[in-house]
């Protein structure tokens, strides 16, 4: 585990991060190899529409996205932090425009859940 204070433009005081990397995560990782899908916590509790049901942990990509879309092991520790600063910062602007009131997400999004396989 990581704890980082990151800044995000737009706050006044850094926001405290934890990133976990599990061997045997307690979530379900979609089929990606653990490692390529850590568990990121920062503002715990804070409604938005891109985190995850079970912990409110961010959601900062989609795992059946293609690798170039979604973060990496290769990629560091860096580029998760900086993928989890936008994310915060879209998650301001979010709230600042409506939040679930028509707020506006200024990153890519995509469709949240699996579709079900037919019986």
């Amino acid at each position: 585990m990581y704890r980082v204070p990151i800044e995000v433009r737009g706050r006044r005081d850094p926001v405290p991060v934890a990133v976990y990397f599990f061997a045997r995560p307690p979530y379900d990782c979609w089929g990606l190899p653990p490692e390529e899908y850590p568990r990121v916590i920062a503002d715990r509790g804070r409604p938005s529409p891109h985190r995850m049901p079970e912990d409110n942990a961010l959601c900062l990509y989609y795992p059946r996205s293609p690798v170039g879309q979604r973060w990496r092991p290769e990629l560091g520790l860096l580029a998760l932090l900086d993928l989890t600063r936008d994310h915060l910062f879209f998650e301001d602007h979010w709230w600042a425009t409506g939040g679930r009131r028509g707020g506006v997400w200024l990153g890519d999004e995509q469709p949240h859940g699996f579709p079900r396989k037919a019986a």
